[in-house]
């Protein structure tokens, strides 16, 4: 954190409110909503709306790093790239119809994360519940999530308000296969996603390698 940090400001690399508020105005655009209702919306979620921000934030800085530093060091993605990920990856693009679920909750994400580990063992604190899920009744970022979760496999678990949540997903039910043309723009934005944290780890291991670090006791 502190390398990247040195990193921002050594490429005078940063993001003012101003820029945020308008990310903000358009995420809030896309979801129907005005600023002022999202920003109603994600405290009625209990969720703590300075986060929010700050995780905006976060994420805009790390774009613009990227599209200074990271991008016109690493290869584009092109068509034999993207067809070579969809044969070798057919899973990811599967759409189930509906869904067969175990909800794994509770307010402890340790205890969860116990129960997701070792399904035979019993752990306290942690509610299962059996659902069918249809597809057309859920929110895009779930149905994603469950489509590319593999049958018998959880989800990653995730904040779901007051508790945390991770689905055992046990059956899909009507799959079909998305097409690779209707695939491309997914399959480049996780192909040049995989390649940007590939530089990225390289780019810091060697600064970090010629950094002067003090190690306090």
């Amino acid at each position: 954190d502190l390398l990247f940090k040195q990193e921002l400001k050594k490429n005078n690399i940063s993001v003012d409110m101003l820029e945020v508020q308008e990310r903000i105005e358009l995420i809030a655009k896309n979801q129907n909503l005005t600023a002022l209702s999202l920003k109603e919306k994600i405290k009625s979620q209990n969720q703590n709306y300075d986060d929010f921000v700050s995780q905006i934030k976060d994420q805009m800085v790390r774009e613009k790093f990227i599209q200074k530093i990271v991008r016109q060091n690493i290869k584009v993605a092109n068509d034999e790239d993207l067809k070579l990920y969809y044969e070798n990856n057919q899973a990811k693009f599967q759409n189930a119809k509906s869904f067969d679920v175990t909800q794994y909750s509770s307010a402890n994400k340790q205890n969860l994360s116990s129960a997701v580990s070792s399904v035979l063992s019993k752990v306290e604190n942690v509610e299962k519940t059996n659902f069918s899920l249809q597809s057309s009744e859920l929110n895009p970022q779930l149905l994603a999530l469950l489509n590319e979760t593999t049958e018998g496999t959880f989800t990653p678990i995730f904040n779901a308000g007051d508790k945390f949540v991770s689905f055992l997903v046990t059956k899909k039910i009507n799959t079909t296969t998305t097409e690779f043309e209707k695939s491309k723009d997914k399959i480049f934005e996780i192909i040049m996603k995989q390649r940007e944290d590939a530089f990225l780890k390289e780019y810091f291991n060697k600064i970090r390698l010629n950094a002067k670090i003090q190690i306090i006791r």
